[in-house]
Order: C-alpha cells, then sequence, then structure tokens
C-alpha cells in the first residue's frame, strides 16, 4: 500500500519514489555537513594558501640562490598568502639529500586582516666536532652534499617543498 504524504496545498499525494529519492539527498546532505564541520568550525580549508620561498646569500636580499657553499648561510624568505585571519603554526623542515630532517623550527604567527605573512629565517650547517674532523678529514660529513629540501607545514599539513644544493 502506498504512503499518503501531504503537500502545501493540504492535499494527499501517492510518491513513494519521490520520497525515498527525497529521503536519500537528504542523507547525503547530511553526512556532507557532518564530514565537513570541523572545516566549518576551523576556519581551515576554504582559503587557497599560497607559498613561495626565495633562497639568499645574505640578509639584504641580494644573491638569490639555489646552490650554497656548507659554510655560507642561507638565508630563507618565505611568503603566505591567502591565510586566514588568526593564530597559526608554521613548520619549516630542512632535509638533507637522504631526506633526514637536520633542522626544525616551529614559528606560531598571528595574521591580521591582510592575510599575508612573511619572514627570513637562516639556516647553516653545522660542523663536525674537532675529533670528528681530525679523523674524518673533513668539516662536514660526505651526505651533506646534493640536493636539500626545504619543507614548509602550516597547522601540521605540508604545504610545499623546495629543493636547494649544497656542492
Amino acid at each position: 500500500m502506498p504512503a499518503l504524504y501531504s503537500c502545501g496545498s493540504g492535499k494527499s499525494i501517492e510518491n513513494r519514489t519521490g520520497v525515498i529519492r527525497f529521503h536519500r539527498e537528504l542523507i547525503r546532505v547530511v553526512v556532507l555537513l557532518f564530514l565537513c564541520l570541523p572545516l566549518l568550525l576551523s576556519g581551515e580549508g576554504w582559503a587557497e594558501v599560497c607559498s613561495s620561498l626565495r633562497f639568499y646569500e645574505n640578509r639584504q636580499y641580494q644573491g638569490e640562490s639555489r646552490v650554497f657553499h656548507p659554510e655560507q648561510a642561507v638565508y630563507t624568505y618565505v611568503v603566505l598568502q591567502g591565510l586566514r585571519v588568526g593564530v597559526h603554526n608554521l613548520t619549516i623542515d630542512w632535509l638533507d639529500p637522504t631526506g633526514e630532517v637536520q633542522e626544525q623550527v616551529h614559528e606560531r604567527f598571528t595574521v591580521s586582516k591582510a592575510g599575508i605573512y612573511q619572514r627570513m629565517f637562516l639556516f647553516q650547517l653545522r660542523r663536525l666536532g674537532m675529533f670528528s674532523r681530525i679523523l674524518a678529514g673533513t668539516s662536514y660529513p660526505a651526505h651533506f652534499f646534493g640536493t636539500w629540501s626545504c619543507r614548509l607545514l602550516l597547522n601540521g599539513k605540508r604545504i610545499k617543498e623546495y629543493a636547494f644544493t649544497i656542492r
């Protein structure tokens, strides 16, 4: 026996397939809202964050380069755009050619209404200790030479990875 449903005019309607379709769509909407609720509450995921990163040989933003000697400091200028207003956590991982994190920086910052964050970071290789230098005959381990990665994570989510070389 088909179910009777009342529409706004007060008339009864026999419509089993239409009601089933309506319930399926309603369930889809509820599930979608349930899955997206954490994003809606956190305010993340709705704006595309654009990042740019440049490597410099000095603090005056001169000598942009992607190739460095082990004795050189690597000045890393980070710009993030499209950020939501509020508090964010930036993590920068410097990974050696083997993929091991050699240094990590955590920066907590607040974004104003402009939605832009920019800052300079310094990375410098640690030399071997005096005894190790005597034994190895060099100031830096062999695995320090090659292509390094600088990985950016915003609020725990990976944004992008940039490469530079130590020769």
